[in-house]
């Protein structure tokens, strides 16, 4: 099920007749390096949020804390570092910075 396919149905089962969202926000991703603890931030413009929500989903909040959650980077997909150089494990989270409007109809 898409994301405005879950939205929708939320929206129905809680009586609301429509939700409009104005696309536009921003997100941050922001990676740690456990060599020097060094945090390097990547903002970009958000004008969509591809989140799969498989049928065995728990619900639409379990997917999005899965799709926020702290990714490690480790083994082949090792980070390097911008400060100290080094090829290293590291903690990546993106987050929501600015929410886009979302209207309720």
């Amino acid at each position: 099920m898409s994301i405005m396919g879950a939205i929708e149905t939320c929206t129905q089962k809680n009586g609301l007749s429509s939700l409009l969202i104005e696309i536009g926000g921003e997100s941050t991703s922001s990676v740690r390096c456990s060599a020097c603890g060094h945090t390097s931030y990547c903002i970009t413009p958000m004008y969509d949020c591809s989140i799969d929500i498989p049928t065995s989903c728990k619900s639409l909040e379990y997917a999005l804390k899965s799709y926020f959650a702290t990714e490690i980077l480790d083994g082949s997909n090792k980070y390097l570092c911008t400060r100290c150089g080094t090829r290293t494990r590291a903690e990546k989270k993106i987050s929501v910075t600015e929410l886009p409007k979302v209207h309720f109809k």
